[in-house]
């Protein structure tokens, strides 16, 4: 199982296989691999309003259905509507 802890305004936090963490905007971070369990991760970022609503979020860090990532790769072969599909996961994710 991948393991990470990530300390997020002196608070630490354990991340392991099937979670995500999220960062609020210019929000600084420190994260430490486990040394036998290293994680392999995908980074994502976005601005604007819909952003903002991140900062409701009790926890930055959650479970996570394993096929959202998978489809918002997809979404990149539809050139028309990727950016609303990719915040309608996003919002899925929240």
């Amino acid at each position: 199982m991948e393991k990470v802890s990530i300390v997020v305004d002196g608070k630490t936090y354990d991340v392991g296989a099937g979670e995500v963490f999220f960062l609020k905007e210019y929000q600084l971070c420190d994260y430490f691999a486990d040394k036998n369990e290293p994680w392999h991760y995908i980074w994502i970022g976005f601005t604007g309003k819909y952003a903002t609503k991140l900062n409701r979020l009790e926890s930055p860090v959650f479970k996570l259905d394993g096929t959202v990532f998978h489809e918002m790769i997809q979404a990149d072969f539809n050139k028309y509507s990727r950016e609303e599909f990719i915040i309608g996961k996003i919002y899925m994710l929240m």
